[in-house]
């Protein structure tokens, strides 16, 4: 469907879940442009109006103080920005559905209540019904798009069955990394006609209060291939671009690796985990120690769910989480937030960590080997013994030394 023009046909339906207005021209208007062409269903779902936006808007105003009423300007100047560009597009604003969500504070609401949020999300899919849905990356380094990247990730995980066949595609925007990705094996690469890089810069254009500070970054994204992966080809960042790993996950237990300490010094680095199971969506969030220290952990909603323990060691970090949440876990993210350069306004210096991978081998291992345990006969010897669990603080803190 990427690579060949004829691969769109009038019977599809495209949909895009936009975190802000710009996002659906700088990384999805040739796709737009095409489906338009080929007279394919569009539906665009722009999460947040992009009204907190105060460094821009203090250069295109030319003012410094910016109070709600002037937020709620801007989220309009923008919203209308992108329907113009949609326009260029060849698509119609009709295709466009706003959900007015807090703009920069989506990792915020989804702390606070996963369900719902991505409840918000599901809605608008499964009324919809797409047969191809392109969402940000896990990579991207933007909050609300890393965001926006996990709820379309839980919703996907207990999709209903009649979805299946949804293509599931990611687009990266705000990564270091992104012209690079061209190039990379798990990647799909489209290249842009001439009218569709002309029709797409001309989108691009419209976005004017974006454009006083990023004109040259931004019309950048008319002049290369659209490169998105598949959820199948998903991978782990490169170990550069990551100061967090997972090294050990038992049923009930996580432990991570935290690197790059120097750099959380002065930035009051939070540690974000976010998971589902069979039975509930939880996401939890706590200061990261930078030394030996222990604590309880409060979900979103201030109901306990388990405990921490940290340990030092040299350059690196050691951290146990131990909840009873965890033991059935088979979706699950991690993040380090690294909470006044955000608020200053940078972008996340590292990406989401996709945890299920190793969950999912983990939880594969556990049942075979109790199937071997119940069921095999002649493999008594092979079946699993149970340890001795210690208690108290021993537990804790021993536990961060596992391999």
């Amino acid at each position: 469907m990427i690579g060949d023009p004829r691969g769109l046909r009038k019977a599809d339906r495209v949909m895009v879940l936009a975190p802000h207005p710009d996002d659906e021209s700088i990384a999805t208007g040739g796709v737009l442009c095409r489906a338009a062409a080929h007279r394919a269903a569009i539906r665009v779902v722009f999460l947040t109006d992009g009204e907190n936006n105060p460094w821009a808007q203090r250069a295109c105003e030319r003012r410094w103080r910016i109070d709600a009423s002037d937020q709620l300007r801007w989220g309009a100047r923008r919203r209308n920005e992108a329907l113009q560009a949609l326009l260029r597009l060849g698509v119609h604003p009709r295709a466009a559905v706003f959900l007015e969500l807090p703009d920069q504070y989506l990792m915020e609401r989804l702390l606070r209540d996963p369900r719902s949020l991505t409840r918000t999300i599901a809605d608008e899919i499964e009324a919809w019904r797409p047969s191809v849905l392109f969402v940000p990356s896990l990579e991207d380094r933007h909050p609300d798009h890393g965001a926006t990247a996990i709820l379309a990730r839980l919703w996907a995980d207990s999709a209903p069955a009649a979805m299946t066949g949804l293509k599931v595609l990611s687009y990266t925007v705000h990564c270091p990394s992104r012209l690079a990705q061209s190039s990379r094996a798990a990647v799909h690469l489209r290249a842009l006609s001439l009218i569709e890089r002309s029709r797409k810069r001309e989108a691009i254009l419209c976005h004017a209060s974006q454009l006083l500070w990023r004109r040259r970054s931004l019309l950048g994204f008319a002049d290369v291939p659209e490169s998105f992966a598949s959820r199948s080809m998903s991978r782990a960042a490169p170990a550069g671009d990551q100061a967090l790993r997972l090294v050990a996950a038992d049923q009930g237990s996580w432990t991570f690796a935290v690197t790059h300490l120097g750099r959380m010094m002065m930035s009051a680095p939070k540690l974000i985990l976010i998971g589902q199971s069979d039975r509930r969506t939880f996401a939890v969030s706590f200061r990261l120690p930078l030394g030996s220290r222990w604590g309880i952990l409060f979900d979103g909603t201030g109901l306990p769910m388990g405990e921490f323990a940290a340990r030092r060691t040299g350059a690196e970090l050691r951290v146990a989480i131990t909840s009873s949440w965890l033991a059935s876990v088979r979706l699950g993210f991690a993040k380090l937030d690294l909470i006044r350069e955000r608020r200053l306004g940078f972008f996340d210096p590292w990406p989401w960590l996709d945890l299920t991978p190793q969950l999912c081998g983990q939880r594969a291992r556990v049942e075979l080997e109790d199937k071997i345990a119940a069921n095999g006969p002649g493999m008594e010897s092979r079946s699993r013994k149970p340890r001795p669990r210690k208690s108290g603080t021993a537990a804790r803190m021993s536990s961060i030394d596992a391999p």
